[in-house]
């Protein structure tokens, strides 16, 4: 009799069960609990990027708002335009507009808020641009949020202007640009935390997935210890790693000859290699290191750099030419080596050329 009754209690037991209702997040092969949810209304009318990653900084341990995330961001100037070409900022760089101002405000990639994160969290930010996404849903799978840039309610991509920055690199914007902090999935659907009204939806996988693609493959998430990101060499031999600029620098000191480079972009951030400044080739300035010479050059015209220790020149912001046979046909500003190749492309016989050291950027086929 005891058992019929233990047979008679499991069985209702697992009845009362499958009556219950299963939401996606229920039954999602993988879900991290303990990410706050925030709106990112009314103060960041177009700041979805801050009020994303603030979700996750908070369950990172982090203390702050979406409203000092949003201030600590590096800004990026809006539109100019310069013989016909617009120009505008770099969203790899800042926040192009104003995360606090919906007109005229556009927004900005992972980079700049990997930069926050360390901020408050040091060396613990991780840029995923350019990951795969079955990549992301490794990071969720360890159990981490991630942040990844997307359109609202995953609306169909749509291009809205083309623009290139001081430096050359071409800018496709797309929009309606969103942003969401991912935290759970199953085979069929994507869980995220959405600032866009600050509830917790759900989206069909596949359709998450080629939005995100779509829009450039942007991300980042918070990784549970410090990450090794700044790399110190003396010469061409590495030293040491370290998950802050500060560590790196302080180390760096230690050796001559010494440099401390940004991992995930190869640029040196500090040296003290010895370096010379001269404008229209007339010495100007000696240095103690390359970065600091590479400042004070660009406040002058026809300015290099040049290494004291090979005599190499390293940076120079002299014009660009296009030449056809031994004739030049265009000049171009020193930052603008793309549109100057574009141009040489019409013509047969063409080269561009750097005009401080004479090496052919670029030649005919």
């Amino acid at each position: 009799m005891r058992l019929k009754r233990y047979a008679y209690l499991t069985l209702a037991l697992a009845a009362a069960l499958t009556c219950l209702p299963t939401t996606a997040a229920e039954a999602a092969s993988q879900r991290i609990w303990g990410v706050p949810v925030y709106g990112q209304y009314p103060e960041l009318p177009a700041g979805c990027e801050a009020a994303a990653v603030t979700m996750i900084m908070n369950w990172a341990g982090a203390k702050v708002s979406k409203s000092d995330v949003a201030a600590a961001i590096a800004r990026q100037p809006m539109f100019w335009s310069t013989d016909g070409i617009l120009f505008g900022g770099d969203p790899h760089e800042g926040f192009v507009g104003n995360p606090f101002e919906k007109e005229g405000s556009f927004g900005v990639f992972a980079k700049p808020l990997v930069t926050v994160v360390d901020r408050y969290l040091p060396g613990r930010g991780v840029d995923l641009s350019g990951k795969t996404f079955d990549d992301l849903l490794r990071v969720i799978d360890n159990g981490q949020p991630v942040a990844a840039w997307v359109t609202n309610y995953l609306e169909e991509p749509k291009i809205n202007a083309n623009w290139r920055t001081r430096y050359g690199r071409t800018i496709t914007w797309r929009s309606p640009e969103h942003v969401m902090t991912i935290v759970g999935y199953n085979d069929t659907q994507i869980i995220v935390n959405d600032p866009a009204n600050g509830t917790v939806r759900t989206y069909a996988r596949d359709r998450f997935r080629y939005v995100w693609e779509t829009m450039g493959r942007h991300a980042l998430t918070i990784s549970f210890k410090p990450q090794a990101k700044f790399s110190v060499y003396q010469y061409s031999r590495m030293l040491k790693e370290f998950p802050t600029y500060e560590e790196g620098v302080q180390h760096a000191k230690m050796w001559d000859h010494a440099k401390v480079v940004e991992k995930s972009t190869g640029l040196t951030k500090w040296d003290n290699y010895p370096a010379r400044v001269t404008q229209n080739n007339r010495y100007v300035n000696d240095f103690k290191s390359q970065t600091g010479a590479i400042g004070f050059a660009e406040k002058y015209s026809n300015a290099k750099v040049i290494d004291v220790t090979s005599g190499k020149v390293i940076w120079n912001n002299w014009p660009k030419l296009v030449y056809q046979g031994s004739r030049v046909i265009k000049t171009y500003a020193w930052n603008d080596v793309e549109a100057a190749i574009a141009y040489g492309k019409l013509y047969a016989n063409s080269r561009v050329v750097d005009s401080a050291t004479d090496e052919v950027l670029w030649r005919f086929q």
